[in-house]
């Protein structure tokens, strides 16, 4: 990269309109347990196959730029899902039974910026951020915001490499369950050396936090529910890592050819 070079700037702008139409029978029973009762009445309705049909509309804008030792990105999109198919509970003979639907729409707002920085040929940054705003209107009227950010640094010194990373907790909506999924902050470092065939390496995740909850919670009309879950894995680790590349690679030696090229014959003979 030339320092001294003007800014090289890219600028990019895209819009999408994609029409998607399913076989929906195998792949929803695929999905769900419905009743025959149920895929009985979807079947007998002459507008099904209208329904079901997935239209995606996506609009977006980008910019991107290189200044001397900074590269960045802006990116911003809209997203319209129509007919999108997702979950859904109701009642029948005094029981719950779950189903899906495909008459609510979605809507995405995403912005996004990328820094990456290089202080020296030792040391480099990228940093992250992220901004989904997401509305699923009708009867549940779902809505969730949510921000995100990262930040990575890497250093390097002889055969050394030292990397040092993290990530604010995260809040989006899954859109098949209509459930709002929260994970929490992520953060670690790992130290490395590389030598010939030899790889060391240790580094740990999460050092400081005891606990790290998964939360998911959706809110239906007659069915709520809330869960929280936790793994040892995903909790304070730490680990070393040592690895040994063998070589067997054949060799090959090869040598020049004394090749007679004045011999009066089609066939070509070698010393």
């Amino acid at each position: 990269m030339d320092d001294g070079c003007s800014p090289t700037v890219g600028i990019l702008i895209f819009a999408g309109f994609v029409i998607l139409d399913f076989v929906v029978f195998g792949f929803i029973a695929a999905m769900q347990n419905l009743n025959e009762a149920a895929i009985e009445r979807l079947a007998g309705e002459e507008d099904r196959g209208a329904r079901l049909l997935r239209r995606y509309n996506v609009v977006g804008i980008a910019y991107k730029a290189q200044l001397n030792r900074l590269n960045f990105q802006i990116l911003g999109v809209y997203q319209k899902i129509q007919n999108n198919i997702s979950t859904d509970y109701y009642l029948e003979n005094d029981k719950l039974v779950s189903s899906f639907r495909s008459d609510m729409d979605v809507e995405h707002w995403n912005a996004a910026l990328d820094l990456s920085y290089r202080f020296s040929d030792n040391l480099r940054a990228k940093f992250n951020a992220r901004y989904y705003h997401t509305i699923i209107p009708g009867e549940y009227n779902i809505t969730d915001n949510s921000v995100i950010a990262s930040l990575d640094i890497n250093y390097y010194w002889k055969n050394l490499a030292i990397n040092v990373y993290g990530s604010t907790a995260t809040s989006r909506i899954n859109r098949f369950s209509l459930a709002i999924e929260k994970n929490p902050a992520i953060y670690g470092t790992s130290i490395s050396w590389s030598h010939k065939g030899w790889h060391v390496e240790t580094g740990t995740e999460n050092p400081f936090t005891k606990h790290n909850r998964y939360r998911e919670y959706a809110n239906f009309s007659i069915y709520n529910y809330s869960r929280i879950q936790t793994s040892r894995i995903n909790q304070r680790t730490g680990y070393i890592k040592i690895a040994y590349t063998f070589d067997f690679g054949q060799k090959t030696s090869r040598e020049k050819s004394d090749m007679d090229r004045n011999i009066n014959s089609a066939i070509m003979k070698t010393n």
